[in-house]
């Protein structure tokens, strides 16, 4: 059973953050991928996109971040998100 590494790419609803995390669900090493972006809607528009171009992607959520705001990275690595994420797979 291999584990899957979890990443968390900032903005990634577009440009290089978008980039990167399609080629994270491209990739064939098993990577478990957290998008944070500061709009939620356009983290949601791009999601759709993403599981479009790459069907049999894990990516399902998306959770407002701002790495401007330190209160913001706190509630981010202290979310939900990141508990439920299961390591192993």
């Amino acid at each position: 059973m291999a584990s899957r590494k979890i990443v968390l790419v900032t903005g990634g609803n577009n440009g290089i953050g978008y980039e990167a995390v399609k080629a994270l669900l491209q990739s064939p090493k098993p990577y478990h991928v957290l998008m944070g972006s500061r709009s939620l809607e356009k983290a949601k528009a791009a999601i759709e996109t993403l599981n479009k171009e790459v069907p049999d992607t894990l990516l399902k959520r998306c959770k407002s971040i701002s790495l401007a705001t330190s209160p913001s990275t706190r509630l981010m690595s202290k979310s939900k998100m990141i508990r439920d994420t299961s390591i192993a797979s």
